[in-house]
């Protein structure tokens, strides 16, 4: 019986001993998974770490590089205007150079021709004495014909205009240029006032035949001017019928309005119109471009008061409002004046 208990206790005690060898094993097993599975984890994380970083310094290396090609487009952007800028200045001392020549070479004939009255009327005096000795007569030389000068209208098609307006830049998106003016005397061209600095569009002249609406270039070619000018200061005594302009006054630019391309009093029948009471307005000549009023081929090219000097103008020709006033009361209807416009090496194609 003893020997019973005694194995009894045996095999109890190896059953606990079995017991917990499975538990220290399953332990020992579940701290050494635990910290395989914390490895795994650590090393993913790093590895999504070190891949977030490489990408980051990928888009930064990919950003720098943009931001340098960005840099070499506007240096290379600001060297070309600095090249047109230097060209146009270049372009403008010759012109005035030019200019000096012309005045000097016109000054010489003018002086020239002055000496050969004189020369004529002495000769005129002396054989009238040596033939007449007793009879003293008074005796007038012959008027002098007007002397053909090398301006830049003798080399334009003018037509049968006897007032010829010349309006040029020196290039293509430039935006200040010169106006000349003529006044044909006896069959021969002579200056009328003195050339003065304009604008013209934003965006330079259009190229003959491409001027469209809204996009700031003054059209190029040749065109006449029409019946009615305006503005909203009173009449400067101009040769035209003169409209004072105000509030209730506008001129549309709508290509899908009947009334594109014209002067239209009150605000219905358009979607959209340049006011005209404003102050680049105080005084305006309208150019006659456009007069089959061509949808979409542009409107309202005005000759008014300029914002100053190199302020591109929405397509029109500007000037000084003092300067304009002259020459908005040389202008006469009756002389069919024309006015020839664009870049300057162009002028003779129209």
């Amino acid at each position: 019986m003893k020997l019973r208990i005694k194995f009894i206790k045996s095999l109890i005690t190896l059953k606990f001993i079995t017991i917990f060898s499975i538990f220290i094993i399953l332990l020992v097993s579940g701290v050494a998974y635990s910290q395989y599975a914390k490895n795994q984890s650590a090393e993913t994380a790093h590895a999504a770490e070190l891949s977030t970083k490489n990408k980051l310094e990928q888009q930064k290396n990919e950003k720098d590089e943009a931001d340098n090609k960005l840099e070499q487009v506007k240096l290379a952007k600001q060297q070309k205007q600095e090249q047109e800028k230097l060209a146009a200045q270049k372009s403008q001392a010759e012109e005035e150079k030019q200019k000096q020549s012309e005045q000097e070479k016109q000054k010489e004939q003018e002086q020239k021709a002055a000496r050969q009255n004189s020369q004529k009327q002495q000769s005129a005096s002396t054989a009238n004495n040596s033939a007449k000795p007793i009879i003293v007569q008074s005796q007038e030389a012959a008027p002098t014909p007007p002397v053909q000068q090398n301006y830049i209208v003798n080399f334009l098609n003018t037509g049968n205009s006897n007032q010829v307006v010349v309006v040029y830049t020196n290039s293509y998106g430039q935006i200040s240029g010169t106006c000349e003016t003529f006044q044909k005397s006896n069959g021969v061209w002579q200056r009328a006032l003195n050339p003065f600095p304009i604008n013209v569009g934003a965006n330079g002249f259009a190229p003959l035949g491409q001027k469209r609406e809204g996009d700031t270039r003054t059209p190029s070619g040749k065109f006449g001017f029409a019946s009615m000018m305006f503005g909203r200061l009173p009449n400067p005594g101009v040769n035209y019928t003169y409209k004072q302009v105000n509030d209730n006054d506008y001129w549309v630019d709508d290509s899908n309005s009947s009334y594109y391309n014209q002067y239209k009093r009150g605000s219905g029948g358009f979607s959209s119109a340049e006011r005209l009471n404003i102050a680049s307005y105080n005084y305006a000549a309208v150019i006659d471009y456009n007069s089959s009023r061509t949808p979409y081929m542009g409107s309202a090219i005005f000759f008014h008061v300029w914002g100053g000097s190199g302020h591109g103008t929405a397509g029109c020709v500007a000037t000084d409002q003092q300067t304009l006033i002259s020459f908005l009361k040389w202008l006469n209807p009756s002389q069919n004046p024309i006015i020839i416009m664009g870049v300057k090496n162009q002028l003779s194609n129209f």
